[in-house]
């Protein structure tokens, strides 16, 4: 009876630890999507923004390029 209930607390207290690792690998994966999805987010604004002075760049140097010729 004494093993019966020692193996008793131990498996409580194995299945009470298994619950906590199990509560903090669900908040590091939750934490991970989030992380994940602000990178994302940032990558489409980095992408929109070189975009954008991609076609600067195209529009300004034509004037350059015209007067290039020009002289």
């Amino acid at each position: 009876m004494v093993e019966t209930a020692r193996a008793g607390e131990q498996g409580r207290h194995l299945a009470g630890r298994s619950a906590g690792a199990g509560k903090a690998i669900e908040s590091q994966i939750t934490d991970s999507v989030g992380r994940v999805a602000r990178g994302s987010t940032r990558v489409d604004w980095v992408g929109r923004a070189i975009t954008l002075m991609d076609g600067a760049a195209l529009q300004n140097s034509a004037p350059v390029e015209q007067s290039a010729h020009a002289a």
